[in-house]
């Protein structure tokens, strides 16, 4: 995982994140999977970059993004997200329950009081969301910038 990926990651345009999640919230399986996959494919760099922090081997790594799909694909039925903030919100969590998971599973007397549980307060999303559009904004004046002074398409 490079700084190159996560970047690219995070400069998704919104509009693919809002669509995915339209799609997740879809009844039809075959419109509910399309959007789930677009779903994994954006926020794989952003699990491996979290991950990469800890002190995980490579495999349990690997292995606590599928657990995280899978619990998401698990809980389809039930979830909505009303915002891309949400989505990323929700995705933050359930990767820091897998981890208190994955310690625990390992070493049950192993303090996990290190492990990162604050929440994005609920009347921070908005804000996530702003910052979202104000990076989506940027790469696209970047975009712009460099087709006009370098013409480079």
């Amino acid at each position: 995982m490079t700084v190159s990926d996560t970047l690219h990651a995070v400069n998704t345009p919104l509009d693919t994140l809002r669509e995915a999640l339209e799609q997740f919230a879809n009844e039809k399986d075959d419109v509910r999977e399309q959007g789930f996959t677009t779903l994994v494919e954006r926020s794989r760099p952003f699990l491996e970059h979290k991950l990469l922090s800890r002190q995980l081997s490579i495999q349990d790594r690997q292995d606590l993004i599928q657990e995280i799909f899978r619990r998401i694909w698990l809980r389809r039925d039930r979830l909505q997200f009303v915002s891309v903030g949400g989505w990323w919100r929700y995705l933050r969590t359930m990767t820091s329950n897998c981890i208190v998971d994955l310690v625990r599973s390992k070493d049950p007397s192993e303090s996990i009081e290190d492990i990162e549980a604050t929440e994005i307060p609920d009347r921070e999303i908005e804000d996530l969301d702003d910052l979202l559009e104000a990076v989506e904004d940027r790469r696209k004046l970047y975009r712009l910038a460099d087709e006009e002074f370098l013409e480079v398409p």
